[in-house]
């Protein structure tokens, strides 16, 4: 129950606990750095984790705070974080509880070594990867056959699906509640503006990657040059620094790069250019995504991990 909070049984568990939210004071301070962890990266799911009673009730505790945050891009980043850990830990488990699980969420049976399910029921909660796609799977007869790993694949969305549709009201919890999930302030999508010095060990590798090639490469690529631009502009780094990173350039023209700078800041148009998500990035050629990369936009990641360094030198 610990290992899958999500389970039958461990619902079954805490219904018979019979909480009272005004009496969660410890378990939701857990509930907490459980969400802060699995958004961090840190809590990843495997066999040496340290497990116990609490893990129970901080999984529905942990999806509460989150949905009082009213932030939908926050709630999406841990229930994927959440569905995440739990493919990693069923990767790593027996058959005989991967089918326990899998009977919670799908209706199955099993032929020939595979887990059969209908072809509808399959479409509506198909994962969103290259090996999930319905060419990639055995069909016949109107069902879909799935491998283990493809069957984990589908309850781990399933999981992903389920916590997306948590909804919880601010009237009906206590203060207390509200605070804990006022905490998860600094991951919320609303992006606040970014103060202080530029930190460069912040930057994602796609940026690191693009300011590398400013500095060793004769002619930087127009795409590259332009989202390195609008990435600076929101990171509020002062246009004359931001000139500096483009002088090396074989062909640097400071009042040509001057206005294109201006015109990604805003300073031209008043409207400052938004930073383009990772997935334009990689439709751009110019993602070089790592273990670090847990966020969906390059200035995510510069304001998380930011922000990490500045708690940790806090610390």
């Amino acid at each position: 129950m610990a290992k899958y909070p999500f389970s039958d049984e461990a619902r079954e568990h805490i219904q018979k606990l019979n909480i009272e939210f005004g009496n969660i004071h410890d378990e939701l301070d857990y509930a907490l750095n459980r969400v802060r962890l699995l958004l961090d990266g840190e809590m990843k799911g495997n066999s040496r984790e340290s497990l116990s009673e609490a893990d129970i009730i901080s999984f529905p505790l942990a999806k509460i705070i989150v949905s009082l945050a009213e932030d939908p891009y926050l709630l999406r980043q841990y229930a994927r974080a959440e569905s995440r850990r739990a493919e990693n830990l069923l990767s790593a488990d027996t058959g005989e509880n991967l089918e326990r699980l899998a009977s919670s969420f799908i209706g199955y049976e099993k032929k020939g070594g595979f887990y059969v399910i209908g072809l509808a029921e399959y479409l509506n909660a198909i994962p969103e990867n290259e090996e999930s796609k319905l060419v990639n799977q055995k069909t016949e007869g109107g069902k879909v056959y799935l491998t283990p790993g493809a069957l984990i694949g589908l309850v781990a969305e399933k999981l992903y699906r389920s916590i997306l549709e948590t909804r919880a009201k601010k009237k009906d919890f206590p203060r207390h509640f509200l605070a804990a999930s006022g905490e998860l302030r600094e991951y919320k999508r609303t992006i606040e503006e970014i103060k202080g010095p530029v930190e460069f060990a912040a930057f994602p590798p796609c940026m690191r990657k693009i300011y590398q090639d400013l500095q060793t490469q004769p002619n930087v690529g127009h795409n590259a040059r332009f989202v390195f631009s609008t990435f600076l502009g929101n990171i509020n780094m002062g246009i004359e620094k931001a000139l500096a990173l483009f002088s090396k350039q074989e062909n640097f023209n400071e009042k040509i790069a001057r206005y294109h700078l201006e015109h990604a800041y805003g300073i031209r148009s008043g409207t400052k250019y938004s930073v383009p998500s990772c997935q334009k990035m990689a439709a751009y050629g110019l993602c070089y995504k790592d273990s670090t990369c847990k966020w969906p936009s390059p200035i995510f990641y510069y304001k998380n991990v930011s922000a990490r360094q500045r708690r940790n030198a806090g610390n």
